[in-house]
Order: C-alpha cells, then sequence, then structure tokens
C-alpha cells in the first residue's frame, strides 16, 4: 500500500501552527484511534534532516477517535527557528503494535513578515 501524500501547506516563521488531520485505515474508513496509539509527526527539511518533531505524547491531540481526526500542534518558538523554503513531513501511527506512515507531503515556511 503506498503512502497517501497531502496538498502542499504554507505557514508562516513564528506562528503557531495547527495541522488537523483525518487518518484512514486500509478499508478506506477513519481509523479508530481510542486506546493504544502512538502517533509521532516530523518536519523534514530538503537534507532529510529533522527540523521539528511532535508526538501524542506531546503536541498531538487526538480529537476525535472514532472519526480518526487529530491536531498537531507547533509552537512559535519551534517555527521562529525554520528558515522559510521546502520542507516535507510525514506522520507514523503506531496502533496496537501496527505501525505504518500515515502522510507525507511538502510544506514551505514562508518568512515572516513581522521579522525585522
Amino acid at each position: 500500500m503506498s503512502v497517501p501524500r497531502h496538498r502542499q501547506e504554507s505557514f508562516p516563521q513564528g506562528d503557531t501552527w495547527i495541522i488537523a488531520g483525518r487518518l484512514f485505515g486500509r478499508d478506506g474508513n477513519p481509523l479508530p484511534l481510542s486506546g493504544g496509539v502512538f502517533l509521532e509527526w516530523a518536519l523534514l527539511d530538503d537534507a532529510r534532516t529533522v527540523s521539528a518533531r511532535a508526538t501524542s505524547n506531546d503536541s498531538i491531540s487526538i480529537t476525535d477517535p472514532e472519526g480518526g481526526l487529530i491536531e498537531i500542534r507547533i509552537d512559535p518558538a519551534t517555527t521562529a527557528g525554520l528558515d522559510p523554503g521546502a520542507y516535507s513531513d510525514a506522520l507514523r501511527a503506531n496502533v496496537a503494535g501496527f505501525i505504518a506512515t500515515m502522510w507525507t507531503g511538502p510544506i514551505v515556511v514562508e518568512a515572516s513578515p513581522f521579522n525585522s
């Protein structure tokens, strides 16, 4: 099974980033996310170096367990340290020991108009 790719997203440096998503199982239905779920997100620069990271232990919330909805929140202190340019992200889920990359895709970090 191929890993789904999301459309390009753009976020400014220094802002709180909110990335909302819905996870789907292999059957095409929303993936149930109640009990025994660990989620991990990574933002990679063009050299494939991890520039930011979040997990369900800190910055990823399951907002609708039965509907497969999640929210990734990246704080301004983290996004302020990112250089403008092209990145990619990936989300991986561990559901009761079954580990799968749920999505990948392009993210553009935009220069903040508030940097002097």
